[in-house]
C-alpha cells in the first residue's frame, strides 16, 4: 500500500531554487498535457502559458513567474522555457528513484 501511495503522490522538485509540485497524472496520462506540449514543440509559443498553468496550476504558475522575473519585473519566455525543461528533467530523475 505504501508503494501505491507513493505512486499517487505528486512529484516535488526544486529547480533554480524554486520548489514545484506536479501531479503525476498530469504527466502520465493526460491528453491536454500532450496537446499543449505538441503545440509548444511545434513552435506555438502562445501555448506556453497554458502549458505552464496546466502543469503547475494557477497558484504555482504565478509563484514561478514571480521567482523568475528579472529586475524589471518581466519574466522572459526563455527563462520559463528553460525552467520547464529543467523541471521535466528533474521529474524524470525523481521518477527513476
Amino acid at each position: 500500500m505504501a508503494a501505491e501511495a507513493a505512486k499517487a503522490a505528486p512529484i516535488r522538485v526544486t529547480v533554480d531554487g524554486v520548489e514545484v509540485e506536479v501531479a503525476r497524472e498530469t504527466l502520465a496520462d493526460d491528453l491536454d498535457t500532450l496537446e499543449l506540449l505538441s503545440d509548444v514543440d511545434g513552435g506555438n509559443v502562445l501555448a506556453m502559458p497554458r502549458l505552464l498553468r496546466h502543469v503547475f496550476g494557477a497558484e504555482q504558475y504565478a509563484c514561478v513567474k514571480a521567482a523568475l522575473a528579472g529586475d524589471d519585473g518581466r519574466t522572459s519566455l526563455a527563462a520559463m522555457s528553460d525552467f520547464l525543461s529543467k523541471v521535466f528533467a528533474a521529474i524524470g530523475d525523481e521518477a527513476k528513484n
